[in-house]
């Protein structure tokens, strides 16, 4: 099942846009609210527009994901079975069934939508400290911070636990084990995003930074494991 080359095309140009929109970002940020006022105005406005012009790379690549996911520009019953496929847990030669074989997109495809929805957040929350900085507020307590880093550091933990334990033969166990480490992250995120949230400093955006980068990570993983256990296609 091989999606459009156009839509493609198009997905992974939003999606090297966006991605690097988001680890480029928080650097400037942690570097912006270092300066003294003067030298931190013409940072916050070159900001504020780079924003403006880079998170909408974010929806083209939820759009365009959606129409591949629909089978948009593919032929035939190809297409229909699409949705079906990824959203399917079992499959027989690719086709969704009730007692076939796992499907390996069932648990990965919805890995990967929760850590692209965590960006998409993850995108608001940074847009929304930018337009901060650039009408010289002071930060405000609030719980966006903590809750991305938490449910960030425990999706990452989850999957890395699991796929890593399971790679050492850990069997069944691997699953639960992962959950206790889904458990750490959160909670460990949770309490982190709060202690840096109350202040704007550089470390509050080098976490964010971090945590952006382990989605990313997670993401990729998840892209390239398809061809490597399966000699499948890497996008379906």
């Amino acid at each position: 099942m091989t999606a459009n080359p156009w839509l493609i095309t198009i997905h992974l140009i939003a999606l090297f846009v966006w991605l690097a929109h988001l680890m480029v970002t928080p650097r400037v940020m942690a570097y912006a609210v270092a300066q003294p006022e003067e030298a931190r105005r013409p940072l916050a406005v070159w900001l504020k527009r780079s924003w403006n012009l880079s998170s909408p790379a974010g929806l083209v690549v939820l759009v365009v994901g959606l129409m591949m996911l629909h089978g948009v520009g593919k032929p035939g019953a190809d297409a229909m079975v699409t949705l079906g496929t990824y959203l399917s847990p079992r499959q027989v030669d690719g086709l969704p069934t009730w007692d076939g074989d796992p499907s390996y997109w069932y648990i990965t495809f919805h890995v990967k939508l929760v850590a692209a929805l965590i960006l998409i957040f993850c995108d608001f929350w940074l847009g929304a400290q930018i337009y901060r900085m650039a009408r010289n507020e002071p930060p405000k307590g609030s719980w966006a911070l903590p809750t991305l880093m938490g449910l960030g550091f425990s999706l990452v933990a989850n999957l890395l636990a699991w796929l890593v334990l399971a790679w050492l033969g850990f069997g069944p166990s691997a699953r639960f084990i992962g959950y206790v480490g889904a458990l750490g992250g959160l909670v460990g995120g949770i309490l982190a995003g709060r202690k840096l949230g109350r202040a704007d400093t550089s470390a509050k955006y080098n976490a964010f930074h971090g945590l952006v980068a382990a989605l990313m990570v997670l993401i990729v993983i998840l892209i390239i494991a398809r061809p490597l256990a399966y000699g499948g296609h890497t996008l379906g």
